[in-house]
């Protein structure tokens, strides 16, 4: 008599387990940019600031994954395999009207605009030159190198600054040491980790720090157009941390940008305003959006 009880109980919990099972919600798998270990710092920010959002509401829209992709190209090739279904769902950019046309940008600015106030890498040979330099039209005589596809090179030729395009991140660092461009402008929260970082492989790198140039450069997530869903998701959690303070206190005590603040320290500093066409309704003051 046991045994047939025994049998039945055990049945009993497999069904219900059987039940149970197919009524979870799955869990949903984000196809992200792998780490690069050449920008360690910005990807973890990035990263990191994902992981929060997507945790502030995974009560309407369920668990998730992040699942990392080894995707080797340029910034604007990567974009591409947004529209894709199967290669990549998620990635941080620097806003432009053609990419918030190709794509769906979460406008939520994940940077608070330090994207936009640029300082500049140089020579070490040539800083005594640089630190000389009081306006625009003197940096104007000097050639920057910019990416290929990146926004900032058009904001610099649009404003009549002479650029060398690059395709390879890395490359520029080579051609500034090279003699081949006299600047590469880097946004003022990157400047310093990558000074860390690329000094080991290139002592003769200097940084300005007498003026900085600025101009308005959001920084949003963007993802596909089929992917409106994961759009809302993305708004409603950078709001909820915008709201409750996460965000602020995270862009205070990240590695990546915990060494701008107190902003104060940069009020001495001379700046050169340029103006994107992209986004002409944008002040393009130093208090903007950060100051």
């Amino acid at each position: 008599m046991l045994k047939p009880l025994f049998t039945l109980l055990v049945f009993g919990l497999f069904c219900s387990f059987v039940r149970t099972n197919e009524t979870q919600e799955p869990v949903r798998e984000y196809k992200v940019l792998a780490d690069s270990s050449l920008q360690d710092s910005s990807t973890m920010y990035f990263r990191l600031l994902l992981e929060k959002a997507l945790n502030e509401t995974t009560e309407e829209y369920g668990a998730y994954k992040l699942v990392s992709m080894e995707l080797p190209y340029s910034q604007d090739r990567s974009l591409q395999f947004l529209n894709r279904v199967d290669i990549l769902d998620i990635m941080h950019s620097m806003s432009s009207s053609k990419r918030e046309q190709q794509f769906i940008a979460i406008k939520v600015p994940l940077l608070n605009g330090l994207m936009g106030k640029r300082m500049l890498f140089v020579h070490k040979d040539s800083l005594p030159d640089f630190s000389k330099i009081t306006n625009a039209n003197q940096l104007r005589k000097k050639i920057a190198c910019q990416g290929l596809h990146w926004p900032d090179s058009d904001i610099l030729e649009a404003n009549n600054y002479a650029v060398t395009r690059v395709v390879r991140f890395e490359a520029m660092f080579e051609m500034l040491m090279l003699g081949r461009c006299d600047y590469f402008p880097r946004g003022i929260h990157e400047i310093v980790p990558e000074f860390n970082e690329f000094s080991k492989q290139y002592p003769d790198l200097a940084i300005v720090q007498n003026f900085m140039l600025s101009y308005p450069a959001p920084v949003y997530y963007f993802v596909g157009l089929h992917n409106k869903k994961l759009a809302e998701r993305l708004e409603l959690g950078l709001e909820r941390l915008k709201i409750n303070g996460s965000f602020e206190k995270m862009l205070k005590k990240n590695p990546l940008t915990q060494h701008v603040f107190p902003l104060s320290k940069w009020r001495d500093v001379t700046i050169f305003p340029l103006k994107n066409p992209d986004f002409p309704q944008f002040e393009v003051n130093i208090s903007s959006e950060v100051w």
